[in-house]
């Protein structure tokens, strides 16, 4: 029995690893470009955030840089009951905290129960008010939770201090 939480341990830490290094790379590239072209947003996805909640192990996080109308996101999953869906597990989605929205685009995502997910995009102005409103999030759809078993609301990073 130890070895499964053993394992699992160490995908927790992975991912929070992943999610450190992705975080400062998105930093270190904003401060390597002009501070007002580059926006970084960031998403800690949880069962909780589904609407309505889910109950999974699951966990996740994504990233995104804004640069202009252009969205970058990159992310992780892990703990997942069931497989994403192939072809369609995981979107960006316009609507705000605790309201279900429609999908505005695909995410690649490599992996299944544990995984991936990474593409970049155009926003249309409207879309971008939306995230700069907080009202886009990512979804991550598992074959047994169809209409989602892990999102966060998109919200802006900011460096302090």
């Amino acid at each position: 029995m130890d070895r499964p939480r053993s394992l699992n341990h160490s995908l927790r830490r992975l991912l929070l690893g992943l999610a450190v290094v992705a975080a400062f790379t998105a930093v270190a590239a904003a401060s390597a470009q002009s501070a007002a072209s580059l926006k970084v947003f960031t998403a800690t996805l949880s069962p909780h955030h589904v609407v309505p909640p889910v109950t999974s192990p699951a966990s996740g996080f994504a990233v995104a840089v804004l640069d202009g109308h252009q969205l970058d996101v990159t992310g992780a999953f892990h703990g997942l009951s069931s497989p994403v869906p192939s072809g369609g597990g995981a979107h960006v989605h316009r609507g705000a905290a605790g309201a279900n929205g429609p999908a505005l685009h695909a995410l690649s995502v490599d992996g299944t129960i544990t995984g991936t997910f990474h593409d970049t995009f155009q926003l249309t102005s409207s879309q971008l008010t939306a995230l700069e409103n907080g009202d886009l999030y990512v979804q991550i759809h598992s074959e047994q939770h169809q209409p989602g078993v892990l999102r966060a609301q998109l919200t802006r990073y900011r460096v302090t201090g």
